[in-house]
């Protein structure tokens, strides 16, 4: 029969009592961050929610059981809130990129829009390539061509060449008139 070293043993014991430990203290943390991220997650998503419909019912009225509504700007507190959740609202909004209501369609976009930079960048080209009405696409493209990433800049100057609709297009050409006239010279 063989004899273990009994200081190994002791040894082993140890090691295994400090990965329990070290596994435990990582559980803990790894509770105590994804589920605030994940209750955040959700509460964005209810608050993007809550600003596209207030966003969507801006203008509207009923008077005498008559709709009216009025053509009204964004909310600039709307803004200033989306743009101070930035990347994170992104997801929530391209939800509404697909919706059956155009107001929100254009909410989604120009909420994508002031948020602007990388991440916006294909659900604006997304909106531009899809079913969108005309109005949406124009709201888009002005979207893509503000901002300052060569992609964005790259999908303007494409669709300036290859745009079916000539609104798009002439739209497109405009934005690309800029790009050239605010180009530094080499």
């Amino acid at each position: 029969m063989e004899r273990t070293n009994p200081n190994l043993k002791s040894y082993f014991a140890k090691i295994f009592v400090g990965l329990c430990a070290l596994g435990t203290v990582l559980g803990i943390w790894a509770q105590a961050t994804w589920e605030p991220l994940a209750t955040k997650n959700v509460d964005l998503k209810k608050r993007i929610a809550e600003i596209v419909r207030e966003s969507n019912e801006r203008g509207k009225e009923n008077i005498d059981g008559i709709s009216i509504s009025t053509k009204m700007p964004m909310n600039p507190k709307f803004i200033d809130e989306v743009k101070r959740y930035g990347e994170a609202a992104v997801p929530f909004l391209v939800g509404y990129l697909e919706s059956d209501d155009q107001e929100e369609r254009i909410a989604a976009v120009n909420f994508l829009g002031h948020i602007g930079g990388p991440s916006v960048i294909e659900p604006l080209r997304d909106v531009i390539d899809g079913e969108s009405p005309s109005t949406t696409k124009i709201i888009a493209l002005r979207w893509l061509g503000s901002i300052d990433d060569q992609r964005a800049k790259d999908i303007v100057l494409e669709i300036s060449e290859t745009a079916t609709s000539d609104v798009l297009r002439e739209e497109a050409n405009s934005l690309r008139l800029g790009f050239e006239k605010t180009e530094k010279p080499r």
